[in-house]
């Protein structure tokens, strides 16, 4: 939640505590201001003359009271100092868990709410005035009830000017985005969080006059209300009716009766003016009126403060139904510090607050709070707090009692990072029952506050000698790059966008345009040792990265963020069936030729989206760890705390076909085979939990819990939907359910917990082993998915693993290990309608799958290493043996079968290898590795029934020679199978006439690269690199669509299912790639450049296969050339001056239309620290 929110102490005891006030405002410093620090030696540094007059319009009595408390042992010494002013970062994330997220009296709902959020805050380091300043960001991101997310910000700055010793004037401006809490009455009314705004403005002086101390001020505040949803009167959804203008004028003048005892009169006015006369019940809720008090501050010593007051509180409404509020008005406050490490407050307030109820004008609300924290040691922090309110509503017979309990602690991991943990609850009772709630919360919070230390403990806390972490001085290195570039497209830029887009940051052109940004590499180094570290590259919004890093004595904490932008769809657009010449069959269509009219859709394709021609995804990963390893483990054990997230928003061109049963109308057919433009709006988080112990030397033990969620936010594309993308010539059997979804992506979570242990014998053997057990399950399902029954998505696993190491001696070593892993299918099935094996009607729905029930794989092996002196060699030799299973379920009646498939169940294979590496002679290191594989049983094409490979690579380095350094490789693979076949079938004789597949996979690899110095300052690199894959496999073709293999549409009279090889496939693409780069160093001159050129050339089939294929997709001619050229030119020891132009071509030679050029160039100013 916002730190920002004041706590909203009466108006007269913010005259008493002006200083502490303006703390409650800007929180860093507290000791700032406290009245013994102010140089002058006034009693007072600032005053906000503000009354009490928005307390319940943001949820004030229950906020006030449920704020977790701040950290008041903390000190702010000495913070980054920046010119003349000390700053103060501050970075934390906290996990909440809600027990009643909506503060409802019944049907409570609970939920995980992460918080994130970021602050800055400043002070003035000067002998005479006094500025402040802060700015941030939080966010609750709830991890269920999406709806309620919200975030907030707030800026503010706050100024003190010294006349004279006994003589300022002050003001200070706040403007803030702030969401009302549930609990507070107002918002029970709607279902979405309710936001307002707030700007406010405070000035006033303060002087001394002998033992006459005077005060007076003056504060305005504006409030605008966002409109919510499911507001019961209309016109009060949009919240225009509690937009309003507050604002005040108060004084207090004080005597001296001796330096511990100040009598003061106070007096303030109180006007609060709403935009509408009327709000959304007819009521007028503009008022005016006063508060007026006498009291007493009392300090004896620096241990104890403590003040109270008794007076008058008076409130005239313009709505003559509201009878004026007059109340005794009082208040009372005591601070009381025992001792350095320890903090005891109390208070007594009383309010007249705001509400939205109809025919209350507001109420009066008397709080009674006890607050307390205790440093246990330099490195824990306790904390407790106990508050009661009373709320009087006026006008109507309501009366509200909360009761609120919280305890925590905050426990340093060094200087600026903790570990906090709290607990609160709350518990309301109201003369209206529908009022009543009670609220458990507990939250667990990880905080960086850099410039910020934890309690010592034996002195104040104000002496930083007395805190751990040192004096805090650093010393920052590193640079900041900012830099703008120019692009320009010609041709198409799909193929030179797909994974490198460029957009202009103001507009979004990706065809021309600038881009601005910046790049920087900034290192903080503590004397203590501790380090901050935090980088940032990127070429646009489209690409960024940044990473923060802060190692500590006993804590590690990283953070990353990147954005990636591609557009690989836009390329795969280029390709849809409508877009490339012969991508649709008419031949399909034609009844000569297809007289049995299966697949007539193939001549047809529809875009119902034919505006949309670019596409692109945006990608932002984001995360966080803290790994903490507390003195207390004695170094024996650690725990980190992850979160890792991604976000994927855009869209991406999706092409299905529908079940011509679906559809109606003579041109059905015609209407089975579109393509649209499909949105995509998805994000992954992943929370996880990671102890390690090391009780022994040689013992290890390990537990990691974690939880990844997937949430899908796009709505799916419906029949419906559909209907009204595409227009009249689509139309859809009577029957259908117009609201069944096409490529439903449901939301899901998974959970995992594994355990590590390892044991280590010296150096002769070590054993490790390790279990896993996981769950992936639903979240939603789809309407048609929960009226038929299917309501449970769910796959466990299971998995372990065994490793045994023995060196037998110095030159002979084995291993031995076996891994086991289990999956099952506990979702819904059978589930009549929808996923059932058995389908009677041929137009009822299909298994044209088998479903997956469980699968399991054994893997185990041993390995031999040897280390002879021959050759300076060392050879490894290796058996594994691999076992798979799967169990699967298929129709039986009108669905596809085992025999029509490519399936199998059993995958049972070993494989032998070598690896050699060699140091024959000085420079070179030889590497050979080959291996062996066969399998009697496979379960899919892509498993070998026979496999050989082969790695090698030479290397030769020999620095006398101009550092040269060469390496070479070649790679090979060949693998086959041809244990998978289909059948044929017949009523007369079933399956029979089976046919094998047989395909084989070979591909190569090889490549050499060169780097030479042959000058100094000069280096220079040459590349070449090849690859070829080539894949071969029968072409299938069949007379009737397997899955019908028992019924003919239209007719009674069975037709046999044939299969029938028409030709042996052929797929070979070879790829060359030529490189070369220099850089040289020439005074202040550093060149560098590069050229790089690939070669792509092949066919995706040959033969029949190829003449079915449109040429766009069949063949492959292309070039990729890229040029780049750099300067870097020194204008100072620490500034420099950078380009960059590159320059690509992408030439297509059977898809022309594809060809394109790029050219960039980015100038930079590279400034060092």
């Amino acid at each position: 939640m916002n730190p920002f929110i004041v706590k909203r102490l009466s108006a007269l005891i913010c005259l008493a505590f002006a200083a502490q006030s303006a703390q409650g405002e800007l929180p860093a410093p507290p000791a700032a201001g406290l009245p013994d620090e102010v140089p002058s030696g006034l009693p007072f540094d600032s005053i906000k003359a503000q009354p009490q007059i928005k307390a319940i319009t943001t949820g004030s009595p229950q906020r006030r009271i449920t704020k977790p408390a701040d950290a008041a042992l903390t000190t702010d010494e000495p913070g980054f100092a920046v010119g003349d002013f000390f700053l103060y970062p501050e970075l934390t994330l906290k996990q909440t868990y809600d027990s009643n997220i909506f503060a409802a009296n019944r049907d409570a709902v609970s939920d995980a709410i992460t918080t994130p959020s970021a602050t800055l805050t400043g002070r003035s380091n000067w002998t005479r005035h006094k500025l402040t300043f802060e700015a941030g960001i939080d966010s609750d991101n709830y991890w269920t009830n999406k709806s309620q997310d919200v975030y907030n910000y707030w800026l503010g700055v706050e100024g003190r000017y010294d006349f004279s010793p006994d003589t300022n004037v002050f003001g200070g401006l706040r403007h803030s985005r702030n969401n009302e809490e549930r609990g507070s009455v107002n918002p029970l009314f709607s279902i979405d969080p309710t936001t307002y705004f707030s700007t406010q403005a405070h000035v006033g002086t303060a002087f001394r006059n002998g033992p006459v101390v005077v005060r007076a001020g003056a504060t305005v505040e504006r409030l605008d209300y966002l409109a919510t949803s499911g507001a019961p009167v209309p016109a009060t959804s949009s919240n225009d009716d509690r937009d309003q203008l507050q604002y005040a004028v108060g004084a207090r003048v004080g005597y001296e009766l001796s330096p511990t005892l100040t009598p003061f009169i106070q007096v303030m006015t109180d006007t609060r003016d709403y935009d509408r006369s009327l709000d959304g019940y007819g009521f007028q809720r503009s008022s005016n009126g006063y508060r007026a008090s006498i009291g007493a501050a009392w300090k004896p010593g620096t241990t104890l403060d403590t003040e109270a007051f008794l007076g008058k509180l008076y409130q005239r409404y313009d709505d003559a139904r509201f009878g004026s509020v007059s109340r005794p008005y009082f208040g009372a406050s005591l601070t009381w510090k025992p001792q350095s490490t320890t903090r005891f407050q109390a208070l007594i307030d009383r309010s007249l607050d705001e509400t939205t109820i109809p025919g209350a004008s507001g109420f009066v609300d008397t709080t009674v709070l006890v607050e307390g924290e205790h440093a246990v040691s330099r490195d824990l922090v306790a904390n407790a707090r106990f508050a009661h309110s009373w709320s009087e509503y006026q006008g109507i017979n309501r009366d509200d009692k909360v009761a609120f309990a919280s305890t925590g602690f905050r426990y340093y991991l060094d200087p600026a990072v903790f570990l906090g943990v709290d607990l609160q609850v709350t518990n309301r009772n109201s003369s209206d029952p529908g009022s009543d709630y009670f609220r458990n919360q507990l939250m667990f919070t990880l905080g960086y506050t850099p410039g910020r230390k934890n309690p010592g403990l034996g002195g104040s806390t104000g002496e930083p000698g007395l805190l751990s972490g040192g004096q805090g001085q650093s010393e920052l290195h590193g640079s900041i790059t900012p830099k703008l570039a120019f692009f320009n497209h010609s041709g198409n830029s799909a193929y030179l966008n797909r994974y490198d887009t460029l957009a202009e940051n103001l507009g979004g052109n990706r065809h021309a345009g600038f881009i601005g940004d910046i790049d920087f590499n900034l290192r903080w180094q503590n004397k203590d040792g501790s380090t901050l570290a935090l980088e940032r590259e990127g070429t646009g919004e489209g690409s960024q990265r940044m990473r923060l890093e802060r190692v500590g004595q006993s804590a590690k904490l990283a953070a990353h963020y990147s954005v990636l932008t591609t557009s690989t769809g836009t390329l795969n657009y280029f390709f849809n069936p409508d877009r490339v010449a012969g991508g649709t069959d008419p031949a399909y269509a034609d009844p000569l030729l297809n007289p049995v009219g299966e697949s007539t859709h193939v001549g047809y394709f529809n875009n119902d989206t034919p505006g949309v021609n670019e596409y692109s995804i945006k990608r932002t990963s984001y995360g966080g760890s803290v790994l903490l390893l507390p003195s207390a483990f004695n170094d024996m054990a650690s725990v980190e705390l992850g979160f890792d997230g991604y976000k994927r928003k855009g869209m991406q061109p999706t092409n299905y076909v529908l079940d011509s049963f679906s559809l109606t109308g003579a041109n059905k057919e015609q209407n089975q085979w579109r393509g649209y433009a499909k949105p995509v709006n998805e994000q992954s988080g992943r929370m996880s939990y990671n102890f390690t112990v090391t009780p022994y030397d040689s013992w290890l033990l390990n537990y990691e819990f974690s939880v990844n969620k997937f949430e899908n936010k796009t709505t799916p594309l419906t029949f419906n939907t559909l209907s009204q993308l595409a227009g009249p010539s689509l139309l859809f059997d009577p029957v259908v359910d117009m609201n069944t979804p096409l490529n439903f992506n449901a939301d899901s979570t998974l959970y995992s917990n594994s355990l590590r242990l390892s044991k280590q014998f010296g150096d002769v053997a070590a054993v490790s082993g390790g279990a896993n057990l996981s769950r992936l399950e639903q979240n939603n399902f789809s309407d048609i998915q929960n009226s038929l029954g299917y309501t449970t998505g769910r796959t466990d696993t299971s998995s372990g693993y065994l490793i045994g190491k023995f060196n037998a001696s110095r030159s002979v070593g084995l291993e031995a290990f076996v891994r086991y892993n289990r999956r099952e299918n506990n979702s819904s099935f059978p589930v009549s309608g929808f996923y059932d094996p058995v389908s009677i009607n041929y137009a009822d729905p299909r298994m044209v799958m088998p479903r997956i029930n469980k699968l399991t794989k054994l893997s185990y092996g041993l390995e031999a290493k040897l280390y002879p002196k021959f050759l300076k060699s060392s050879w490894s030799i290796g058996w594994l043996h691999e076992d798979k299973e799967s169990d699967l379920t298929y129709g039986t009646t009108s669905s596809l079968a085992a025999p029509l498939t490519l399936y199998g169940t059993r995958y049972a294979s070993d494989e032998v290898y070598l690896k050699m590496v060699s140091r024959p002679a000085p420079g070179w290191v030889v590497r050979v590795t080959p291996s062996y594989l066969w399998a009697k049983r496979t379960q899919l094409v892509t498993d070998p029934t026979e496999m050989f490979k082969l790695k090698t690579s030479v290397a030769y380095t020999k620095p006398e020679w101009n550092e040269l350094a060469i390496t070479g490789y070649y790679n090979y693979k060949h693998k086959k199978n041809d244990s998978l076949s289909y059948s044929d079938y017949s009523d007369l004789l079933g399956f029979n006439s089976s046919q094998n597949q047989k395909a084989t996979n070979q591909m190569q690899a090889a490549g050499v690269n060169l780097n030479l110095v042959p000058s100094e300052g000069l280096t220079v690199n040459l590349g070449y690199d090849w690859t070829q894959n080539e894949l071969n496999a029968n072409y299938f073709t069949t007379n009737r669509m397997r899955f019908d293999y028992l019924h003919l549409p239209s007719s009674l009279v069975p037709t046999p299912l044939d299969f029938l090889i028409l030709d042996q496939t052929n797929y070979n693409v070879d790829n060359h790639a030529f490189t070369a780069g220099f850089e040289k160093q020439w005074g202040r001159y550093l060149f560098a450049g590069s050229y790089s050129l690939n070669l792509t050339k092949g066919h995706n089939a040959n033969g029949l296969a190829g003449q079915t294929l449109p040429p766009a997709d069949d063949k492959l001619d292309n070039r990729l050339h890229t040029l780049s050229f750099g300067l870097d030119y020194a204008v100072e020891k620490n500034m420099s001056l950078r380009t960059v132009y590159i320059h690509d071509r992408y030439t297509d030679n059977v898809n022309g239309s594809l060809s394109g050029d790029r050219d960039i160039l980015w100038v930079g100013l590279n400034l060092r620290y």
